[in-house]
C-alpha cells in the first residue's frame, strides 16, 4: 500500500478501497466511502483518520460526487 496524503490508498481486490469522497463545506474534513460500507473522517491538515462510520446501513449514494 502507497500512503496519500498521510492515509493509505487501497488496492483494487481490497474491501476498503473507495467508492466515493466527499469534502466538508468548510473543506476541513473529508468523508471516504468504502465498499466495506465504512465511512471514513480524515483531516485535511493533518491527514489524521479522526472517526471510522462502520455500519451495515450507510448509504453510500449520500456521499457520491455528482
Amino acid at each position: 500500500m502507497t500512503m496519500v496524503m498521510g492515509m493509505k490508498k487501497a488496492t483494487r481486490d481490497d474491501k476498503s478501497e473507495v467508492k466515493a469522497v466527499k469534502f466538508s463545506s468548510d473543506s476541513k474534513v473529508l468523508a471516504t466511502a468504502s465498499y466495506e460500507n465504512t465511512v471514513r473522517l480524515w483531516d485535511i491538515a493533518t491527514g489524521a483518520l479522526l472517526q471510522t462510520i462502520d455500519r451495515e446501513d450507510i448509504n453510500l449514494s449520500l456521499l457520491q460526487n455528482r
